[in-house]
């Protein structure tokens, strides 16, 4: 059980991690005056704000209203393929999912700057 709950909070360091990934870049290109207004000083690199991706479940945790995810890269995301928790907004009915299915998900940054998945729907293997 501990194994399990350590591979959670890694992969939620994890996720985290890659959601900083792109602001790490923006300073780098204003730190070398690439992509900068210079009338401004402010950076004219914009992050995706939603992308879609493919995946398959290897937990659903409705209570918690999170699913663990092995999906494939989303390059609009730059994110290279991975298995993650992600967080599931309250629209998305989770009980018709299981562990296996193959899912085709759409991810959209909330308020707080965390990538929810907002609609997931199976698909054929």
């Amino acid at each position: 059980m501990e194994i399990v709950k350590m591979r959670n909070r890694f992969s939620l360091i994890f996720a985290g991690l890659v959601a900083l990934a792109p602001l790490a870049a923006v300073g780098a290109d204003s730190q070398s005056g690439h992509g900068m207004n210079h009338d401004t000083g402010m950076t004219m690199a914009s992050a995706k704000e939603s992308a879609m991706g493919q995946g398959v479940i290897q937990a659903v945790h409705v209570e918690k209203q999170m699913v663990t995810m092995a999906h494939d890269p989303i390059p609009d995301l730059d994110w290279p393929a991975m298995t993650m928790d992600f967080p599931v907004s309250k629209q998305v009915d989770l009980t018709p999912f299981k562990v296996g299915d193959h899912v085709g998900f759409g991810v959209k940054k909330g308020m707080d700057g965390q990538f929810r998945i907002d609609q997931m729907n199976k698909v054929a293997q």
